[in-house]
């Protein structure tokens, strides 16, 4: 899969559009393979802040150089101005020929040109550069913090809601990147301001420590004026983040509370963070609003000082015509960067400094207890399925063993063999907890939760969770549905079991029709526009909820792994087809362990083995 990290127009130019130049500094089509971004337990914010910059210093630098010119060509514009005043216009005032000042006067209006040419291009490709650097770091990052949430050992310290976990992703993950900018913009604005005081100062000495003593003292002013922005939008960033991870979830989850008429709840606790998020939008809007005046007020006093004692000078005789426009003009244009200094850069750090600590917050957070081990599973050359091709050919389906499992509803004991076709008609609590637990999705509970499930003999807390989930797939119950095609969605699962060669896209291809078949969605292919090729769009919600479910199913079937684990896989669908999937998914998984967490009687009737409650019943005649 190819990334890019800007926006790709192409295709939504006009057939006889003008050509356009080329643009230079633009990311590239692949994704970067190589970790710059480097992480330890011991990192603290101000640390990772660091690494981002680190880990784009030649963009950094080069963007800081680029800016540097900038603001360099910035400041020599009115010394230009100025000189053209003196050399080319004052001249012809006191008569001198022009044929003496016009030359004078086109060389400094080339000048000036050259000046507008510099400023241009070294703006434009410096920030692209500065901002390049932090569309790479944003991508690493955000690579890193998907990885710890799909880690299958999960999370030691809290349950963290998909709202929370989307809202660091991407929020903070975008806010704490924003540290690049610290080492691409103030270096030249420092310079520019040096540029400028250097400049006054050769025009007269007095103007140049009057800068020299003026703007430390205006940045202390702004930094204190400063502080209670950085504060308040701290708070802002913390509230807005709590507000987004409720939108989504409350989304996510709609039908749910509007099944069990919990929306009046919902939209109370929203109702709450989303006040919350206003309040610290306003007050952070109102300290801004405060300190935009603030520096304004000051700024502004400061130019017309500046102006002031330059006009002041030049009544006296001291100072020409031109050098009082090149003071009146670097009084005006170091304005921006004395803000910009404190305004930008300060307000850019604590806003990185704030979003960085919430990343390493979820970085950081342990793993959860049950879900260190190290072991891999042993592996079955014999019994039933041994004999049966596979994704894997050397794993064969294991014994799975529940010994007094904690549920909620009690303690759960089974034996579920090699090979079994097995239904848990279980309470809905203990189904969606067991469930959870052989998908390390969440522990059962403190006291060594998953001690009590066996795979292949082995405790499940002293194997690895990747060996165990390389094995066991226990599918939930609500399966999230990915944007693309109906079959690209059955492909995700039936791509990882196919077989590798130029025969392996077909393989895919045949795999996913076959788990789309035995979990009934044939149906779908005269029910939807374009059959299997029917874009699902955002979570597949132009499906129905059957419909939803059945496509779920069949990516799960597709993997083919030797223990298979659903969870009322076929609660939304009619009996008539849930009967016939249960018989296609027997035959098919003829050989392989699968678990069915159901109170169907559709599937009990097909199961080999059948718990119901605390009771096995062993179909001998289906074993």
């Amino acid at each position: 899969m190819n990334f890019r990290f800007t926006d790709n127009h192409d295709q939504h130019r006009r057939p006889n559009a003008l050509p356009q130049l080329p643009t230079w500094f633009e990311a590239p089509e692949e994704a970067p393979s190589e970790e710059l971004i480097r992480i330890h337990p011991s990192t603290s914010a101000p640390g990772l802040g660091w690494a981002i910059i680190r880990s784009a210093r030649w963009f950094a630098l080069a963007g800081a150089v680029l800016l540097v010119l900038f603001n360099v060509a910035n400041m020599l514009l009115p010394v230009a101005l100025g000189r053209t005043i003196d050399e080319g216009i004052a001249p012809l005032t006191n008569g001198s020929p022009w044929e003496d000042t016009v030359p004078r006067f086109l060389f400094w209006l080339g000048a000036i040109a050259c000046l507008y040419v510099v400023m241009n291009l070294t703006f434009r490709f410096g920030g692209r550069l500065g901002w390049y650097g932090v569309q790479r770091a944003q991508y690493e990052l955000s690579a890193k913090i998907l990885d710890r949430i799909l880690d299958p050992r999960g999370f030691g310290d809290r349950s963290r809601m998909p709202g929370e976990l989307l809202a660091v992703t991407t929020l903070d993950v975008r806010r704490a990147c924003l540290a690049l900018y610290v080492a691409v913009y103030p270096i030249g604005e420092l310079v520019g301001i040096l540029v400028a005081a250097v400049s006054l100062f050769l025009i007269h000495p007095a103007l140049g420590f009057g800068v020299v003593i003026g703007a430390p003292a205006l940045l202390v002013i702004m930094s204190l004026a400063s502080r209670p922005l950085q504060r308040r939008s701290v708070s802002e960033q913390e509230r807005t983040a709590d507000a987004t991870g409720a939108a989504t979830d409350l989304v996510a989850g709609y039908r749910i509370l509007a099944g069990i008429h919990a929306q009046p709840f919902a939209e109370q606790r929203f109702r709450r963070l989303s006040q919350a998020a206003l309040r610290g939008t306003l007050s952070a809007r109102t300290a801004l609003s405060g300190f935009e005046g603030t520096t304004t007020i000051f700024t502004g006093l400061f130019a017309a000082a500046v102006t002031a004692g330059a006009a002041f000078l030049a009544f006296g005789g001291q100072i020409s015509i031109g050098g009082l426009v090149t003071a009146a003009g670097l009084a005006q244009t170091m304005m921006y960067p004395l803000r910009s200094l404190i305004g930008q850069a300060g307000s850019f750090w604590a806003m990185a400094m704030a979003s960085a600590s919430r990343v390493l917050d979820l970085l950081h957070s342990p793993h959860r207890n049950d879900a260190l081990g190290t072991r891999t599973v042993p592996r079955h050359t014999d019994g039933p399925g041994a004999g049966r091709d596979t994704a894997d050919t050397a794993a064969r389906p294991p014994e799975v063993r529940f010994d007094r499992v904690p549920l909620p509803a009690g303690e759960f004991s089974a034996t579920v063999g090699p090979g079994t076709f097995a239904v848990l008609d279980l309470s809905a609590a203990d189904a969606h907890a067991l469930s959870d637990a052989l998908s390390y999705r969440s522990p059962l509970g403190p006291d060594s939760p998953s001690s009590s499930i066996a795979i292949a003999g082995q405790p499940m807390d002293i194997l690895d969770p990747e060996a165990v989930r390389s094995i066991v797939l226990a599918a939930p119950h609500d399966a999230d549905l990915f944007e693309g095609s109906l079959l690209d969605n059955v492909r995700v699962g039936a791509d990882s079991a196919a077989s590798t060669g130029a025969d392996g896209d077909d393989e895919g291809r045949r795999r996913a029709e076959d788990a789309l078949g035995t979990a009934g969605c044939r149906p779908l292919v005269s029910e939807l526009a374009e059959g299997y090729d029917t874009v699902l769009g955002d979570s597949g919600m132009g499906l129905s909820g059957g419909q939803r479910q059945r496509v779920a199913l069949a990516r799960a079937i597709a993997v083919d792994p030797p223990v298979l684990v659903l969870h009322e896989p076929c609660n939304s669908l009619d009996p008539v087809t849930e009967a016939q999937v249960a018989a296609d998914l027997k035959a098919r998984r003829a050989g392989r362990t699968t678990i069915v967490l159901t109170s169907s009687p559709l599937f009990a009737q097909c199961a080999d083995l059948r718990i119901s409650g605390r009771h096995t019943t062993q179909n001998e005649e289906r074993s």
